[in-house]
């Protein structure tokens, strides 16, 4: 069985909490990604996803340009050890209905994040993975 850090996605793109809404966005474009880690002098406060800012700021009409990331960011973010499987993280994801993790090394520091889309394209097992995470709503 696959192990999450042979199928996780590495380099990960920070921003702080104090910065705007507008400039996660342009970060998120720019590299072609839908999640931020937010980071408040080297630690991790939460993390902000395209759909956050989307759900959270566009549809109740907050400015972008002036809305601080963390006031949209989710803070109690769900993390994963990279030796994990891919069914593992499938579970996870299933049980807290989202649809990236964070990746941990055994020191517990982030060295990656895992999606959805990751374990339909490169897990193995994809049987045990569409099991484990029927029902995951789009957030």
């Amino acid at each position: 069985m696959k192990r999450l850090k042979q199928i996780m996605s590495t380099g990960l793109a920070t921003i702080t909490p104090t910065a705007s809404l507008k400039a996660a966005a342009r970060e998120m474009d720019t590299r072609s990604i839908g999640m931020l880690v937010v980071d408040r002098d080297g630690t991790l406060v939460g993390t902000l996803t395209d759909r956050d800012i989307v759900v959270r700021a566009v549809r109740e009409g907050w400015d972008v340009n002036n809305t601080p990331v963390r006031d949209v960011m989710t803070e109690d973010v769900r993390t994963i050890d990279e030796e994990d499987s891919v069914v593992d993280a499938a579970r996870i994801m299933a049980e807290a209905q989202v649809r990236r993790l964070l990746v941990t090394n055994a020191r517990k520091e982030i060295v990656g994040t895992v999606s959805l889309g990751d374990l339909a394209m490169r897990g193995e097992d994809s049987a045990a993975v569409a099991e484990a995470t029927r029902g995951v709503s789009a957030s």
